[in-house]
C-alpha cells in the first residue's frame, strides 16, 4: 500500500513528462501484502541489442532519465531509489526510435528529502560555489555530516580542494554558476567525501548518494560518452534558485 501511494505521487509529479512511465497501479487487485499494475511491453534499460533493434539511441535514453531524476530530486524532493536495470526499462512500442519512453517500477525504496535538508543543501551548494570554506563546513555540520571532533581537519581538508580549484583555474570570483564551475567542483566533491576522515552520510543523504551513484554507473555502461550530471544542470540550476 506504501509502494502503491508513493507510485501514485511519483506518476502525479512527473506526469507532464510525457517521454517518463509509471505504471498504473490496479486498486481492484492490491491489498496489503500485493501490488498488482498494467503490463507494458518493454526491454531493460541496459539491453544495448533491443535499443538497437527499436532504433533508439543510448544517448536519448540517458537525456530522459537524467531528466526524470533531476526532476525528482531537485524539483519534487521526493524520488525513486533503486535506479539498476532491473527496475527501469524502455517501452517495446510504435514509435520508439523517435520518442522513447523510459518505464519506472518497483517503487518499494524511495526517498522524500525534507524541506530543512533541501535548504541545507542549497546553501551547502552556494557556500562551495563561492569558495566559502567555513560556511561548507557549517552546512554538513547542519547535516549531520561530520563525526565528533572531525570539524577541524575536514576544514582543512575543505581549504586544500578550494585551494586545488583555485590553482586550476576552474572558475573563480564570487558566485559562479556556469555549467562548468559545477561540474568541476562536483568531481572534487566525490573526492572529499571518499578520501576525508571524519566525513559521515546520515541515512537520508547515504541514500541519496546511493542512488546517484547507481545512476551514474548505469550510464556509464549505456554510454560512456554521456555526463549525467551535465545533464541535469538545468534543473540543478533551477534548484538553487529556488526558495522554499
Amino acid at each position: 500500500e506504501h509502494e502503491a501511494r508513493i507510485a501514485g505521487e511519483i506518476a502525479h509529479n512527473l506526469e507532464a513528462e510525457r517521454q517518463i512511465v509509471v505504471p498504473r497501479v490496479v486498486s481492484s487487485h492490491t491489498r496489503k501484502r500485493i501490488l498488482t499494475v498494467e503490463y507494458l511491453d518493454a526491454v531493460r534499460i541496459d539491453d544495448l541489442a533491443a535499443l538497437a533493434r527499436l532504433e533508439i539511441q543510448p544517448r536519448s535514453v540517458l537525456e530522459i532519465l537524467a531528466r526524470a531524476y533531476a526532476k525528482q530530486i531537485f524539483v519534487d524532493g521526493l524520488f525513486h531509489a533503486d535506479p539498476h536495470p532491473g527496475n527501469l526499462f524502455v517501452l517495446d512500442e510504435p514509435g520508439a526510435a523517435a520518442h522513447p519512453r523510459i518505464l519506472f517500477v518497483d517503487f518499494g525504496l524511495s526517498q522524500r528529502l525534507s524541506p530543512q535538508l533541501r535548504r541545507d543543501l542549497r546553501a551547502g551548494i552556494f557556500a562551495l560555489l563561492q569558495r566559502k570554506p567555513a560556511d561548507f563546513v557549517e552546512q554538513m555540520d547542519r547535516m549531520g555530516m561530520l563525526a565528533a571532533g572531525a570539524r577541524e581537519d575536514v576544514t582543512r581538508s575543505i581549504e586544500a580542494m578550494f585551494d586545488r580549484v583555485s590553482r586550476s583555474g576552474r572558475g573563480g570570483g564570487a558566485l559562479a554558476s556556469s555549467s562548468g564551475e559545477i561540474l568541476g567542483l562536483k568531481d572534487e566533491a566525490a573526492l572529499l567525501l571518499e578520501r576525508t576522515p571524519g566525513i559521515q552520510l546520515p541515512n537520508e543523504l547515504l541514500l541519496y548518494a546511493r542512488t546517484l551513484s547507481y545512476l551514474f554507473g548505469l550510464a556509464a555502461r549505456i554510454d560512456p560518452e554521456v555526463d549525467m550530471m551535465k545533464l541535469s544542470l538545468p534543473y540543478l540550476l533551477r534548484f538553487l534558485a529556488d526558495r522554499d
